[in-house]
């Protein structure tokens, strides 16, 4: 626990002063309003870590000190820059005693909840090693081949990596739990609005997204782990909610925000690709063509690296489409490809592989019923109600704002539908309809609020307390449900990762491990594969080891 603080501090200092230099550098539009900009400064700051972060794992293995030499330069120019902004003194004005405390509960409950991890099968079988390889020789070409999945590439990954070095299995919710602590502060800040009955429309929006969030991350374990999912769904709401502001408190220039915080998305997980379009049209819309221009090469900077490092992986720009693939050595087999998209098919339809003889929408009735995935069916049907009341409500008044969250979210939940129906995947989209209909109901309500309630609301202490006492019990109970104990070890540092037995492997003169049990290979050594290496596979330069890369050779 005090070992997750202590790097978040960290990733905090510099996303503060990062941030906030690119908010008062004029250059993303308008200012948010006061008590918003920590939040957005907090959330462009990590994006521009990762995004430092998986630029330089392209060269480099990512090492602690390696960031030290990337992040310290940089924040410290920043916090001069930041300082002579004013930085100091708007923070000087939003803290107070209330404030402070209110902070130490989330850091406490945060630490807390993250330090207890929660083994997924996919933090085993390839989050996990995918941040080893990243740790000890950076990206690697051709990686794919060892293990598919790898390919899979992700922005929070080569952030967490020099953590690993320093916390070796133990440094999973290096980015979850920090997206966890902006999660309550989120909630927090729209509770206070609402009880002062100062709350527009979009802090409503906020507060029951966030919510509904907070809520889906706690029932999947997200900030335990270093799924990628949890930053996915985050940005996708904290996008819709700049999105609502921008009407609310601008003079009708565009913002950039929106932009970032959805290539940010990408970068963190493919799933997030139909986000960004949307969001750059809300950039440049009713502007002239050298704005269109700029966003559109900004756009491609912020996302050139994700494509980059998986093209490194895997031969691919975006597995697994075999019309992303490149004719280089080490792209993966169209077999290989094939197998991976049909596995993924029906892995989110059926739970597993397709019964013989079954229809290709013989999955649907037990889909809607639960069945493979029973947190779909709970996501979705609130998901279909609030939609449906929502437009009900709104087709005749629909702000711009409004519109603009629509077309940032109905492309990504066709896409969901049509490839693979597994909400998990961004669990923002299906929420985002729910909050907009708290925001049709939510100020209208305001002035009615009874004096006790909102007393409640206006003391940032009570909420996160609230907060704090649902996800420490929660995780309490999950823990002594899978047989885990508590153990004052936790609130020094995370939860180890369960250790894999491997087994020793040669194939085309590439040595190798796999798993004795299931395909989860954990901290194994590297290379791990999940099953035997395809013919073929050789390293790319046999001179510098299994850092130089794999290809396929006839």
């Amino acid at each position: 626990m005090l070992a997750l603080v202590a790097i978040w501090i960290l990733i905090a200092a510099f996303a503060l002063v990062a941030g906030y230099a690119a908010l008062t550098s004029g250059a993303l539009g308008p200012l948010p309003r006061a008590g918003d900009r920590p939040l957005v400064a907090l959330w462009l700051g990590l994006l521009a870590a990762e995004w430092l972060c998986l630029s330089v794992s392209l060269f480099a293995p990512m090492t602690p000190w390696l960031l030290i030499a990337i992040l310290g330069p940089i924040a410290l120019v920043l916090a001069f820059i930041t300082i002579r902004n004013r930085l100091l003194v708007e923070l000087r004005a939003l803290v107070n005693f209330n404030t402070i405390v209110a902070l130490l509960i989330i850091v406490g409950a945060a630490g807390f909840v993250a330090a207890g991890l929660r083994p997924t099968p996919d933090t085993g079988e390839y989050h996990y090693p995918a941040i080893r390889w990243l740790s000890e020789h950076g990206t690697v070409v051709g990686v794919a081949q060892v293990m598919t999945r790898l390919g899979y590439v992700s922005s929070l990954f080569p952030l967490i990596a020099p953590f690993d070095a320093i916390l070796p299995g133990r440094a999973f919710a290096t980015i979850n739990g920090f997206i966890l602590c902006l999660i309550m502060a989120q909630i927090a800040l729209a509770a206070f609005r609402i009880g002062q009955r100062t709350a527009r429309p979009s802090d409503w929006f906020l507060g029951a997204a966030s919510l509904a969030t907070l809520g889906m991350a706690t029932i999947v374990g997200s900030p335990t782990t270093s799924t990628p999912d949890l930053s996915v769904m985050t940005l996708t709401v904290v996008a819709a909610w700049r999105m609502l502001a921008w009407q609310e408190e601008g003079d009708g220039t565009r913002s950039l925000v929106p932009l970032i915080l959805t290539c940010g998305a990408l970068t963190a997980k493919l799933s997030g690709l139909l986000l960004v379009p949307a969001a750059a049209l809300f950039a440049v819309w009713g502007s002239g063509w050298r704005r269109w221009i700029g966003v559109a090469l900004a756009a491609g900077v912020m996302v050139a690296p994700y494509f980059i490092a998986a093209a490194i992986a895997s031969g691919c720009l975006a597995l697994p489409s075999a019309a992303s693939c490149l004719p280089v050595p080490w792209a993966l087999s169209a077999q290989t490809i094939q197998d991976l998209a049909q596995g993924l098919w029906e892995w989110s339809r059926w739970g597993a592989p397709m019964p013989a003889g079954a229809g290709p929408w013989d999955w649907l009735p037990g889909w809607l019923m639960g069945r493979p995935h029973w947190l779909n069916t709970t996501v979705f049907w609130p998901f279909v109600l609030c939609f449906a009341a929502y437009l009900a409500l709104a087709r005749h008044a629909m702000s711009a704002g409004e519109r603009w969250v629509l077309a940032l979210i109905v492309p990504s939940i066709v896409l969901v539908f049509w490839r693979a129906p597994d909400l998990r995947f961004n669990f923002g989209l299906f929420v985002t309809p729910m909050a907009l209909l708290v925001m049709r109901f939510g100020p209208q309500a305001q002035s009615s609020i009874p004096r006790g309630p909102a007393r409640l609301l206006t003391s940032p202490i009570a909420i996160v307390a609230l907060l704090a006492a649902i996800q420490i019990g929660f995780g309490v109970v999950v823990d002594f449900r899978h047989g885990q104990t508590l153990t004052t070890e936790r609130l020094l540092r995370p939860r180890a990762a369960p250790a894999a037995g491997v087994t020793e492997h040669t194939s085309g003169g590439v040595r190798y491990f796999m798993p004795r049990d299931g395909s989860a290979c954990w901290g194994a050594a590297l290379p791990c594969a999940d099953q035997p290496l395809a013919a073929g596979v050789a390293l790319r330069a046999p001179q510098q080891g299994i850092g130089g890369g794999f290809i396929r050779v006839p």
